[in-house]
């Protein structure tokens, strides 16, 4: 229900980034077998929050409706669906110029540097 920018604000990812990340871990995530179960979109979400807004567990739980304990199950929960794909989705540089185009193009995303040390 939010516009794409207050999204993006709240949760640092797009609406379409959010829906890539939860397509890749959807599968890796379970439901809680008490009450009637977190949906794998909202626990992606209750975690980048968490994350992304270094937000203490409280405050994303009262955003969503959901008590401390169950934010803090979500967050290792998803960390731990978004390890198992890590080697997926994460690639080194293989050659000292790949490793400065990608120093370059993390200076030019909102002045980042040095993300990857020559």
């Amino acid at each position: 229900m939010l516009r794409d920018d207050e999204f993006q604000l709240r949760y640092r990812f797009s609406k379409k980034g959010v829906e890539k990340i939860t397509d890749l871990v959807k599968q890796d995530l379970t439901f809680d077998s008490r009450g009637a179960g977190t949906s794998a979109r909202l626990q992606v979400l209750v975690a980048l929050r968490c994350w992304s807004r270094r937000e203490v567990q409280d405050d994303a739980g009262d955003l969503h409706g959901l008590s401390q304990a169950t934010v803090s199950r979500i967050c290792v929960r998803v960390a731990r669906a978004l390890a198992k794909h890590a080697a997926t989705v994460i690639k080194m540089p293989e050659s000292l110029i790949e490793e400065e185009a990608n120093m370059k193009s993390f200076k030019r995303i909102k002045n980042f540097p040095n993300v990857i040390v020559v």
